[in-house]
């Protein structure tokens, strides 16, 4: 046996130890500080001039669990937390992705009807909740031009610059 397959056999055998580490890891707790939190008032959403649908789905979202940890490994969730708390894990992050097309909704809508000051607090809210996909970004800084804002939206461009998301090159090539 070469070198190569030495080291090919010890990368796999790594591997399966970890999968097995993981089938057996007992459940804990989800860390508090992992949770993700909705931080838009009822009176705020409530004056919003939308679907009266979209807000209470929005509020009704914004209640449950909401945990992103897009880039881990099942694995090493399943290490972290044990095998048991997979599935609730996957509904956590579910409730999190439904709750961002919401809100993205609800932004698009105020957006169009020309609401800039409420279509920018909902999607500044919408990145906190650590939103990843380009044409949230791309909005947010439409609201940013429309309302003149050039240190907002040099703020935004070294946010995306400085974030950890794994599109943040599209994303600037998508805006600027």
């Amino acid at each position: 046996m070469n070198k190569s397959d030495k080291e090919i056999n010890k990368r796999k055998q790594s591997y399966y130890d970890k999968i097995n580490q993981a089938q057996f890891a007992r459940k804990k707790d989800i860390e508090a500080n992992d949770f993700l939190h909705f931080s838009l008032d009822d009176d705020f959403l409530d004056g919003l001039a939308v679907s009266a649908s979209l807000i209470s789905r929005c509020k009704e979202l914004g209640t449950k669990p909401l945990l992103d940890f897009t880039g881990v490994q099942n694995t090493d969730l399943m290490i972290k937390y044990g095998t048991a708390n997979i599935t609730n894990i996957g509904i956590y992050e579910e409730n999190l992705n439904k709750l961002r097309d919401v809100l993205f909704k609800i932004a698009e809508t105020l957006f169009e009807n020309e609401e800039l000051d409420d279509a920018t607090l909902i999607l500044e809210e919408l990145l906190r909740l650590k939103e990843c996909r380009s044409k949230s970004y791309k909005l947010l800084y439409e609201c940013y031009q429309k309302k003149g804002s050039r240190t907002k939206i040099e703020n935004l461009k070294k946010e995306i610059k400085n974030g950890n998301s794994p599109i943040k090159e599209k994303i600037l090539e998508d805006i600027f």
